[in-house]
Parts: structure tokens; C-alpha cells; sequence
């Protein structure tokens, strides 16, 4: 019993509905997941050799298809994963802007890597654009006029893409965080969330609570060291 890890590309020849029959095949290593027809190029979403991988493919000839170009997501030599591989609606394309965004996992020697790979979508090639990388696993990402926009369950962040390219975002919006314990200090909560192992520390937040309103003021620090 065998396992291939390949899954040919076929077009089929549907002129006479009632025989279709196929006009050519690819087989090529890896699979695809999400497939997005660009006229007579196929954009996927799918897997090689344990990573995410972005192809495109040229099929202006259904009798023989052609790999055009391919983009593994992740370090060489590394495990990645992404949510696009088993729901389409993460994987985002923007025709107008001549972008796809994947959202993506990989696993390193240094530790985990959470990102949206901004990907530039050409005629005959994929080209790795700006790399969102995330505290958290990003599930989305958008292009707004001059902007990628992404977000996670924990923060939205906003990147300047006519500046910057290396993935620092112009703008960072916490949305949700952890909380282990609470002590109120009179017209205070304080917030404490335990440092995940590797942080090295405790962070505190603060709660303004004022007539049983919810005005609130916040304020996070920085990790407190644990010695």
C-alpha cells in the first residue's frame, strides 16, 4: 500500500457534455487545495514536501499545462501549515492590486513563525511581497488602497505597503488578550496575565472604572522578568 503526494493537474475537454474526455495532465510533486482561474492561468493554494505552497500555472494550451512558477511559504527545510488549505475563504485575492495573501504557520529551529505572506501575482511569475508577522495565528488579511490589512483573534495590524516592505506595521490594534487574574485597586482592575513560557515574564494591565460606567482606560506593560 503507497501514498503518492502528488495530484496531477488535469483539463478536461467538456465540448460534447455527454464524453468528456481529458485534453492534458500535469503531474508535478505536491497538491492543490484552492484553485482561482485567471483566464488561461490557474492560481492555487496548496501543499509540497510539507510546506504551503502558492503556484501558478499556465493552461493556454489545455493539451499540455505548464507550471509557470512556485512559492513555498516558510523556511526551506521546515514544516508550514495554513488555514487556506482546508477553508478558501482565508485565502485572499485582489485582482486590482495584483496581490494574494495566505495566511500561514511554520515551525522553525527558532521557535513558531505566525504570518500573512503578501504574494505579487504577475503574468508568468508569484514574487514574496511584505511578510505580516503576527503574535498570534492571523486568519485574514485584505488590501486597502495603499494598505495590507490583517488580523488574528488578537490584533489587527495595518501595513504601509508604498513604504514598507518588511512586514513592521504602521498601525497595531490589540483586540483581545489574556487575562489570569484580576485585583481591584480602588477605582482600578488590574489585570495580570501570566508569560507564556518563552516570554520571560508577567504582563500587568489597568482598568479605569469610574459610576459603574464603562469608561475605561488601559495601559500595558512591558514584560516583567521572573527570576
Amino acid at each position: 500500500m503507497t501514498f503518492l503526494n502528488t495530484d496531477p493537474l488535469f483539463v478536461v475537454d467538456l465540448s460534447d457534455p455527454a464524453a468528456p474526455s481529458i485534453s492534458g495532465a500535469l503531474e508535478i510533486p505536491g497538491w492543490s487545495t484552492y484553485i482561482e482561474p485567471l483566464g488561461d492561468r490557474l492560481l492555487t493554494v496548496g501543499v509540497e514536501s510539507g510546506r504551503v505552497a502558492v503556484s501558478l500555472f499556465n493552461v493556454a494550451d489545455p493539451t499540455a499545462p505548464t507550471l509557470l512558477s512556485r512559492l513555498p511559504l516558510g523556511e526551506e527545510g521546515s514544516w508550514s501549515w495554513s488555514e487556506a488549505n482546508y477553508d478558501e475563504k482565508a485565502v485572499g485575492y485582489f485582482p486590482d492590486a495584483g496581490i494574494m495573501l495566505v495566511p500561514f504557520q511554520n515551525y522553525t529551529e527558532d521557535g513558531y513563525v505566525k504570518a500573512i505572506q503578501a504574494i505579487a501575482v504577475g503574468r508568468d511569475k508569484l514574487t514574496a511581497d511584505a511578510l505580516i508577522v503576527h503574535d498570534f495565528d492571523p486568519r485574514r488579511g485584505a488590501v486597502l488602497g495603499d494598505y495590507f490589512v490583517s488580523i488574528s483573534g488578537q490584533e489587527l495590524l495595518v501595513l504601509d505597503r508604498t513604504k514598507d516592505t518588511t512586514g513592521v506595521p504602521a498601525v497595531q490594534l490589540t483586540l483581545a488578550w489574556t487575562t489570569d487574574r484580576v485585583i481591584p485597586l480602588g477605582d482600578y482592575l488590574v489585570q495580570i496575565e501570566d508569560g507564556a513560557c518563552n516570554s520571560g515574564g508577567l504582563y500587568f494591565r489597568m482598568m479605569w472604572t469610574c459610576d459603574n460606567t464603562q469608561r475605561r482606560r488601559e495601559s500595558r506593560s512591558r514584560p516583567i522578568p521572573i527570576n
